[in-house]
């Protein structure tokens, strides 16, 4: 398992995250300090002018928050220090962590209410209930290592780069799904959940060496505690809505415009704790899951095809409209798993128009793709227009009829609202059965004539479809239309 490592900022946010702070609570300077050097390593931007104090300096001691507990635990240093604190000082407060994904920007929003009201102090340990199994870690927490946390944070950062690279180069996020939609069985999309989710328990357990080195943390704990921050494995991931899940969550973290999609998804933590470093660290490691499985399985995907994962992708704005552009791509790949997911996923609307006035019938009748034509007529509620005039006046059945695209015309003609005599304005009063008999489309002429088209219609006030014919010199269409 191979992972970059860049510096990560912009993926914690202690919004929805519940975090209790009783006014009257001290806090010595040491603690205040070793908040300072988080927020500075994890959430100040690069381009600060804020001086910023690495954890790895060799010249600061481990802080028992490290997970690195020395002369007790953290609560009893915290403790000596506040009984060392000279008479009449004032209690501070807390600074305000300023935790919102920096490359986003974004609102705050209102926490949310705690999982329990009731706290304990019963230390997490291999025998009785902890206070974790009721979504309190605070006992747990105190023996995570802050400094592997902070490695997470820059590998997540890399990765969440390259998966918008990825995704927003070329037709790649439409390839990926229509894989992940239809060609990666059920089976094996179980398998590489499960494998991508046991490296990630064997990485979080990493984090608390200390404490599973005393026993004070077991197995079970790090299972409770991955199990509450990764809430979608394995219920709602290998579920039948489990393919488009994934895709949602790809999209929105490859994405640079869902800011508020993306803020909800990386702290929707259902967590309670009384310590703003371990709403930090909760919200790091739900980042770190999410990006790392992620990651994974796009790179496997990746690996499949042999496409280098360093590949270098155009640096090109993507277009206005990301989802109805991939909408575009699945149409002329036919890809109609894709096509149905950006439909009933809500990306995209089915009765947009392009700027040339096109509907999605008419595009799919321009690229001859026939099953895709089937499935927006039949499955597409409100239906689409079928008759609606491009900029040009052609309609999607003037188009078929033009090409010469048999199938198409046959499955536009199933459709009872089609109005097969639909005249263009802009050409002389044109109708489908007009294009058809001059460009010699023996057959689609036989079509039209069979589903009721008017071979007497004409078009410029002038030529019937028997002139056309003739003036074409089309003798087999024209014994057709004669008979």
């Amino acid at each position: 398992m191979s992972r970059s490592v860049r510096d990560l900022r912009d993926l914690i946010c202690v919004s929805r995250l519940t975090y209790r702070e009783s006014d009257e609570e001290d806090v010595g300077s040491d603690q205040e300090e070793v908040t300072a050097d988080l927020d500075a390593l994890s959430l100040t931007s690069s381009g600060s002018d804020t001086p910023t104090t690495s954890l790895k300096d060799p010249s600061r001691a481990i802080s028992p928050d490290s997970g690195f507990v020395t002369n007790g635990s953290p609560t009893e240093s915290n403790s000596k220090q506040a009984a060392g604190s000279k008479p009449g000082s004032k209690k501070k407060r807390r600074k305000k962590l300023h935790t919102f994904p920096t490359r986003h920007d974004l609102p705050k929003s209102s926490p949310l209410p705690p999982l329990s009201s009731k706290q304990t102090n019963q230390p997490a340990c291999a025998s009785g209930k902890s206070s974790h199994d009721k979504g309190n870690f605070d006992q747990m927490m105190c023996f995570m290592d802050a400094t592997v946390v902070s490695g997470w944070l820059t590998r997540a950062t890399d990765s969440v780069d390259d998966l918008s690279k990825f995704c927003n180069a070329n037709d790649n996020f439409v390839q990926f799904a229509h894989f992940w939609l239809s060609d990666f069985p059920d089976v094996q999309k179980q398998e590489i959940y499960e494998l991508e989710f046991n490296i990630l328990m064997e990485e979080i357990g990493l984090a608390f060496a200390a404490g599973r080195d005393n026993r004070q943390i077991v197995h079970r704990d790090v299972l409770n505690l991955v199990s509450a921050l990764f809430r979608e494995y394995p219920g709602k991931l290998v579920s039948s809505k489990g393919s488009h899940l994934f895709l949602n969550y790809l999209d929105i973290m490859s994405s640079t415009n869902e800011k508020d999609k993306y803020r909800k998804l990386l702290s929707d933590v259902r967590c309670s704790t009384r310590n703003r470093q371990y709403a930090q660290w909760l919200l790091a490691i739900r980042s770190f899951a999410l990006v790392n499985v992620w990651t994974a399985i796009t790179n496997f995907f990746r690996n499949l095809r042999g496409e280098p994962l360093n590949t270098t992708y155009p640096t090109s704005s993507a277009p206005p409209n990301v989802h109805q552009y991939r909408f575009s791509q699945a149409i002329r790949h036919d890809y109609i798993d894709v096509i149905h997911y950006l439909i009933v996923s809500g990306r995209v609307n089915p009765n947009y128009t392009d700027n040339h006035n096109r509907t999605c019938i008419f595009t799919a009748v321009m690229h001859n793709k026939p099953k895709v034509v089937q499935y927006l007529l039949h499955r597409v509620k409100p239906a689409i227009d079928i008759n609606l005039p491009s900029d040009t006046g052609n309609t999607a059945l003037h188009a078929a009829a033009n090409t010469g695209h048999y199938s198409v015309v046959s499955e536009l003609l199933s459709c009872p609202d089609i109005d097969i005599n639909c005249k263009n304005m802009q050409c002389e009063q044109a109708t489908p059965i007009h294009y058809a008999v001059m460009h010699g489309h023996v057959k689609v002429v036989e079509l039209l004539l069979k589903s009721g088209a008017d071979k007497n219609l004409k078009m410029g006030g002038l030529s019937n479809s028997m002139d056309i014919a003739r003036d074409f010199g089309h003798i087999d269409i024209l014994k057709m239309l004669l008979q």
